[in-house]
């Protein structure tokens, strides 16, 4: 037997797992009535990205995020009263962005 240093090859591929990642935000709409109650208008967009993680390593590789949009809101009116704004408008919606309050306010039209 020789006591000599051999070289072994050995070749190993990385195994992939491919997974999706969602994000969801929200605009808040509120409508302060002239009842004095308060209705809330809820509008929800879930983005999403796809994810690689190398089974070996551990490492992840990260798509781009999916962009949506909160759809155009038309602002309910009441007899007597004007609203703070007539619509909500219709906003593209990105990763980068934080979750939205909007507040509507009727104010009473002189008589």
């Amino acid at each position: 037997m020789s006591n000599t240093d051999q070289t072994i090859n050995v070749l190993v591929s990385h195994a992939l797992d491919f997974s999706d990642e969602q994000h969801s935000i929200v605009r808040l709409i509120n409508l302060h009535q002239p009842n004095r109650q308060t209705q809330t208008i809820t509008q929800w967009v879930t983005l999403k990205r796809s994810v690689k993680i190398d089974c070996v390593t551990g490492d992840k590789t990260y798509g781009r995020w999916s962009t949506d949009y909160w759809d155009e809101y038309e602002v309910p009116t009441f007899n007597g009263y004007t609203p703070s704004q007539s619509t909500v408008e219709e906003t593209p919606v990105s990763s980068d962005m934080t979750d939205q309050v909007v507040d509507i306010y009727y104010t009473q039209n002189d008589k």
